[in-house]
């Protein structure tokens, strides 16, 4: 089972055997090697240059079990993968998964998060290959080159997809602390014998050597043929909660836009033998368990597959046999929103001059390890000006009430903890003087039909408005011209 057969058909690549992942490249996941600077230890299967990578197994920041980190702008790494037997504009699906982390963490002594810099997926195509003695290779130049891997101001890669860090710590470009899958799809150029897949790290315009953050920890990255599903959710190996419903992936494009591919998914529970069963087949990316039905056990072992068939070149490429995951103990789900509020004498407390206010998250969990929860509320920022809120509960329910004392801002973060495992989120309050400010400044009120003046009443004020701008309008001539004065 574990082979993807492919046909020669319109630019479709034969290949007959290949891994349980169908993955071009070896140690996608940076599971094999030491542990310590790769510029030391080394890192199996993969070129690499400058002295600021690691290879580490830092739980928080795998995947699965090792993943590595670029520190700084003069390390990367690299690989060479094999397109012989396929024609010119073969494509291939190309993806790595990144992650910043907090500004507050730390590894190896050095700042997590990044910012100021950006990682950088480039390629390259070569018409001989000889090994890694790159110097002896002939590269194929496209004209798309971009991207400078050699640090020699000339660019020799064509950028794929790129990781970015923001300006500055407080204003992350990516999302810290989540996993973010980038990448994109190639073809292969002609002539093209090899190509090379590299990761490297490179300063936003405005940064430099002493102004920029730290690094992004990158893992499972992977080259495979873009007729191919990809990008499972759950992730291969992947322990989740027992509650999860959906099966996603990425769907190929058909090779002809005005064709559809077609999935077939197949599921089975490993650790009771069952055996593979069609659960959905159609012009889809997903699959509701819920809807077939199928209910995770705890504690239970699944694996799980799609096949996708081009209807314009009748090729059904298989997925990778087999995805898989365990039902576990899921972290807790939490989301805190933002909250806009206004002083006022209706909220039980005699003090005008203060709003007593409930924050209400919606937490989810999936009872694992037990019923019981621990919640924790902080304020993470607030405005200077200002007195700080009080707890009117206190700040370890789940829906605790505060008292506010001025109109300003402020932020807070919910952590729950189920005694294995944390989810965490924040969000806002904002206190207005008036229910109106409110009503004006939230996205999810609208505000009153013929509310021209925006004081939340519509009155006679609204129609003396409308009748300005008319008189002003038509006198000008300028209807479709003044943005004011158009309707």
């Amino acid at each position: 089972m574990n082979k993807l057969c492919l046909v020669i058909a319109l630019g479709v690549c034969l290949i007959v055997v290949v891994s349980a992942k169908a993955n071009l490249l070896l140690n996608d996941g940076f599971e094999d090697g030491e542990i310590g600077q790769i510029s030391v230890v080394g890192l199996p299967d993969w070129e690499h240059w400058g002295s600021d990578s690691w290879h580490h197994s830092d739980s928080e920041r795998t995947i699965e079990e090792k993943a590595i980190a670029l520190f700084w702008i003069l390390s990367g790494v690299g690989q060479i993968f094999d397109v012989n037997d396929c024609p010119a504009g073969s494509k291939y699906a190309v993806g790595t998964e990144f992650l910043s982390s907090t500004t507050t963490d730390t590894y190896n002594g050095k700042p997590a998060n990044m910012w100021g810099k950006d990682d950088v997926m480039s390629i390259q195509w070569y018409s001989e290959y000889y090994g890694y003695d790159h110097a002896s290779n002939v590269q194929i130049i496209t004209g798309n080159e971009t991207i400078d891997t050699d640090y020699d101001d000339e660019p020799d890669a064509v950028e794929i997809d790129r990781f970015e860090g923001g300006e500055t710590i407080d204003e992350p470009e990516e999302l810290e602390d989540v996993w973010v899958l980038k990448g994109g799809v190639v073809e292969t150029p002609a002539g093209a014998v090899t190509g090379r897949l590299i990761i490297t790290q490179h300063l936003r315009p405005g940064h430099n050597a002493s102004s920029h953050g730290g690094g992004a920890h990158i893992d499972e990255t992977f080259v495979v043929p873009a007729e191919q599903a990809r990008a499972p959710n759950p992730r291969d190996g992947a322990i989740v909660s027992s509650t999860t419903d959906e099966l996603s992936w990425i769907q190929p494009e058909p090779a002809d836009p005005a064709d559809t591919v077609i999935c077939s998914v197949y599921f089975a529970c490993v650790t009771d033998s069952e055996p593979d069963k069609l659960i959905a087949q159609g012009d889809i990316n997903s699959v509701t368990l819920s809807d077939v039905p199928i209910t995770l056990e705890f504690g239970k072992e699944y694996h799980w597959a799609v096949d996708c068939y081009d209807t314009g070149t009748g090729i059904t490429t298989e997925g990778p046999r087999w995805w898989t995951f365990t039902a576990g103990n899921g972290q807790p789900q939490v989301s805190v929103g933002n909250s806009y509020i206004w002083l006022s004498m209706d909220d039980g407390d005699t003090d005008p001059n203060s709003v007593i206010y409930q924050l209400t998250p919606d937490v989810t969990d999936d009872g694992q390890p037990s019923d019981t929860l621990y919640y924790k509320w902080e304020i993470t920022e607030a405005d200077s000006s200002v007195p700080i809120v009080g707890w009117v509960d206190p700040n370890t329910i789940e829906s605790p009430r505060v008292k506010f004392y001025a109109t300003g801002s402020w932020s807070f973060e919910l952590t729950v903890d189920d005694t294995e495992l944390t989810g965490s989120d924040g969000g806002r309050v904002i206190v207005y003087d008036s229910a109106c400010a409110a009503a004006i400044a939230d996205p999810a009120d609208e505000m009153l039909k013929g509310d021209v003046n925006e004081d939340c009443q519509a009155n006679i004020e609204d129609l003396l408005a409308v009748v300005d701008n008319w008189l002003e309008c038509m006198s000008d001539k300028l209807v479709g011209i003044k943005p004011e004065c158009t309707p």
